[in-house]
């Protein structure tokens, strides 16, 4: 019995280390499916064509706001609702280019500024009137609308010209490149608060029917 033991600590080395052997012939073959590109630089005439509805004003060119692990995703401190369409964001930023964006409130840009990174800031603006604004300058992209929904759809619009551009495809990009240009949505969007408002002065009309009716 004694003569065993040192066969089947022997059996269970060799067991191991060729699971290991395996494992790691598997990540590296997952790794060099992976094409890996240093640079891509945005162009905005050829990727916005079939966006007709958008009013686009392009800047200086040759100022480029660069993403990479380095951006940061801002949102107003303490709005949970900005902070889950911050985490959306980087989500669709992660499955098309992939890189990992870290999602922060605005208070981090104060330590981060000296590090010159870069950001995409999130924000409501009650003073718009239509849609949604993206400004893009060579610090940051900002996307902000009066309501919730306006960022909701900013955000879908980033989402689908991602797709577009990039098609979820196996390749990694360390930093993406995007001119300086402003993006306009014309289209009037109705907040929640004022959804609400109509929901209830269609109700009143209709019980006020209801009730002259059967009078």
């Amino acid at each position: 019995m004694k003569n065993i033991f040192p066969f089947l600590i022997l059996f269970y080395k060799n067991t191991i280390e060729q699971n290991l052997t395996t494992s790691n012939i598997n990540l590296n073959n997952k790794i060099q499916q992976k094409t890996i590109i240093k640079e891509y630089i945005i162009d905005f005439n050829k990727s916005l064509k079939s966006f007709n509805k958008l009013e686009i004003d392009y800047k200086n060119n040759k100022d480029f706001f660069i993403l990479n692990n380095q951006t940061y995703i801002i949102h107003p401190s303490n709005n949970k609702e900005l902070s889950k369409e911050a985490d959306l964001l980087a989500k669709y930023i992660n499955d098309y280019i992939g890189l990992e964006i870290i999602v922060a409130p605005n208070v981090i840009r104060k330590t981060s500024n000296k590090n010159k990174n870069t950001f995409i800031q999130i924000a409501v603006d009650k003073s718009l009137n239509k849609g949604y604004q993206i400004k893009i300058n060579k610090r940051k992209i900002i996307l902000k609308s009066k309501s919730i929904s306006g960022i909701y759809k900013s955000i879908i619009f980033f989402k689908n010209f991602l797709e577009n551009e990039f098609n979820k495809n196996n390749t990694i990009y360390e930093s993406i490149l995007f001119p300086s240009i402003n993006i306009y949505d014309n289209e009037k969007i109705i907040s929640s608060e004022y959804l609400s408002i109509i929901i209830i002065t269609i109700l009143i009309i209709s019980l006020s029917l209801l009730i002259f009716k059967f009078k």
